[in-house]
């Protein structure tokens, strides 16, 4: 969760009290040290957050030669077996290497194919002297973000969106194309572009490379198509998924004081029990906490579970109440504030969290990737029939019959219809768009292809889960959990994404063990509660926005209407559009206008 920042000019040297104030505004996401690095036309800065012991030992931004440089937020996985590929690359590292140097390292062995070489969640930028070339990289899944805005005189970067506006050269004219998009989808569908004209969002799994000669970006990478993997043993699957949880976990750890944001479902709970358990090896059980969000209204049984699971770790838990927070009341906080328009639905409860573990460390755990690592196919059959694999169909049918006396209940037809993207989830066009804004850029027909969209599927035995780890919904969830959003210099990581973990369990047969997660439920025998580990995935109960539409009703009243949103509304009364509606898909989309209003008035108080 480190800040980077960094300037590249054509023609005229980089000024150092830019590039420092750049930098020290970074200061809210790296408080334990910022540092700065000029030479000519060329300035890095990186403001570090400290989560490991060996603190003392990163500097950046790091030279190995004097001639290449970088600025880095990175957490490396698997970093055993890079030494050894530098090793047969060149001079080994030296023990202890921070994951910068690695990196470095790898980019003077392979040059800007070095992302290939690398796993983990990273977002860095390299400056090679000799070639005049920039190198910027985000990780495969997007879990890092990386910023730039491309000038007459050169480049900005940074992975904090609000540190490249910063810059005077970036212009703060706003994408419209973008903004209308939160306003009917509740995000921007363009992976490559954000809520400004002319900053641009580096996709996860591409790098960019900067000459004075022009900019290019390209992928690097995409989720290997593998046939199944078939094993002789069931628990060889088990003991295969264990081991690769257990090292995702270990490697995302690196500290002792460890919490996890846990629910009382199977995913979170899970790797609270593995943290749990790596902790207790090491001598350190008591270092980890869990936090719940929970409603006390209608039938949420979360606190039960989580208490469960809390009780059995022999761990403390800190519960969230959902209807004791305001749906606002976050005035003036960075979390209020977002650097693009979002929905700040659970915003306070968030703030409340955040400002408790703060308190406890610097990492928090989900649970998130559980569901894409695991997701049945509907296309499991139709494989059997063109692979002709009969006689491992009657196989699998016998095996999950044998482990839980009732035949798999595959449920195609449910996934089909939400694969398809039925329109029971579809709110109608909104009427108070602004006309001019709709004809302009043809948002009927971009409303009706986004939810009626399609996406061909892969020749493979599990493709629906190939597509949903590379799916748009990601790179934006992770983006929510960063510190330039929540305004907590905390880094959330997320084990089920590890991509040896992934590579793995998107290759295990779809029958028996992804239908109702079989494959961790049958891992965590004993060693979660019988009634979390063979709970149902339930959805929430009733309506989930009632309460707090009630609550933003009242807030809202009064509210001071930002010029500019006409630009993009004709009408704006809030307690009129959520008083008409009853569909929670209407209610997401009435709410965005109040948000798009909180957020435009937020730029016009930064620029006075």
């Amino acid at each position: 969760m480190s800040g980077i920042v960094g300037i590249v000019n054509t023609d005229e040297p980089v000024q150092r009290p830019l590039l420092e104030r750049m930098t020290a505004f970074l200061a809210f996401r790296g408080p334990d040290r910022q540092e700065v690095w000029t030479s000519g036309r060329v300035g890095f800065g990186h403001a570090l957050l400290a989560i490991s012991e060996d603190v003392d030992e990163e500097r950046q931004p790091l030279t190995l030669d004097g001639q290449v440089w970088i600025t880095a937020d990175a957490r490396l996985d698997d970093r055993t077996r890079l030494v050894a590929e530098l090793r047969d690359a060149g001079p080994a590292p030296a023990a202890g290497a921070t994951d910068a140097e690695l990196i470095l390292r790898a980019y003077l062995a392979w040059g800007s194919r070095c992302a290939e070489h690398l796993l983990g969640d990273f977002s860095f930028a390299v400056w090679d002297e000799r070639r005049q070339m920039l190198l910027g990289v985000r990780d495969q899944i997007g879990v890092k973000p990386f910023f730039y805005a491309e000038l007459p005189s050169g480049l900005v970067f940074s992975n904090t969106l609000t540190c490249v506006r910063q810059h005077p050269g970036v212009p703060g004219t706003l994408n419209d194309l973008a903004v209308a998009d939160f306003l009917l989808f509740g995000y921007n569908t363009e992976l490559d572009s954000t809520a400004f004209a002319g900053i641009r969002r580096l996709p996860g799994a591409h790098v960019l490379e900067w000459t004075p000669r022009g900019t290019t970006v390209r992928r690097y990478w995409s989720m290997p198509l593998r046939e199944p993997v078939r094993f002789r043993r069931d628990a060889d699957y088990i003991d295969r998924f264990n081991e690769l949880l257990a090292t995702a976990v270990s490697d995302r750890m690196r500290t002792t004081r460890v919490a996890v944001s846990m629910s009382g479902g199977l995913d979170s709970s899970t790797v609270a029990t593995v943290a749990h358990e790596l902790l207790a090896k090491a001598g350190n059980a008591s270092s980890l906490k869990v936090w719940t969000t929970v409603s006390d209204s209608g039938k949420d049984e979360e606190r039960r579970y989580a208490t469960l699971v809390a009780e059995q770790l022999r761990v403390p838990i800190s519960y969230q109440v959902v209807e004791h927070y305001k749906a606002l009341g976050l005035v003036g906080h960075r979390m209020a504030t977002p650097p693009e328009p979002r929905t700040l639905f659970g915003a306070p409860r968030q703030f409340a969290r955040l400002t408790e573990v703060s308190e406890h460390g610097r990492i928090m755990f989900t649970g998130q990737g559980g569901d894409v690592m695991l997701h049945p196919s509907a296309s499991y059959l139709p494989w059997v029939v063109t692979h002709f694999e009969f006689a491992q169909l009657a196989h699998d049918v016998r095996r999950h019959y044998q482990t839980y006396g009732r035949l798999p209940r595959l449920g195609i037809r449910g996934r089909m219809r939400h694969w398809f993207n039925s329109n029971d989830s579809r709110p109608p066009f909104p009427r108070w768009l602004q006309p001019e804004l709709v004809d302009r850029l043809d948002l009927r027909s971009r409303f009706d292809a986004v939810y009626s969209r399609r996406t061909a599927l892969p020749n493979h035995h599990r493709p629906e889960s190939y597509l949903l780890v590379g799916g748009e919904q990601w790179p934006r969830l992770f983006e929510g959990y960063d510190a330039e959003v929540t305004g907590f210099p905390i880094e959330f990581r997320h084990p089920f994404f590890d991509l040896r973990l992934l590579d793995f369990t998107l290759t295990i047969p779809t029958m028996p063990w992804c239908i109702d997660k079989a494959l961790v439920r049958e891992a965590m025998r004993g060693r979660l509660p019988e009634a979390v580990r063979l709970r149902r995935k339930t959805p929430l109960v009733g309506n989930p926005y009632s309460t707090i539409l009630a609550g933003l009703r009242n807030e809202a009243r009064g509210h001071e209407i930002s010029p500019q949103l006409w630009r993009y509304v004709r009408t704006f009364d809030i307690v009129t559009h959520i008083s008409k509606v009853d569909a929670v898909p209407e209610q997401r989309l009435s709410v965005r206008p109040y948000y798009l209003n909180a957020w435009l008035s937020s730029l016009r108080s930064s620029s006075t």
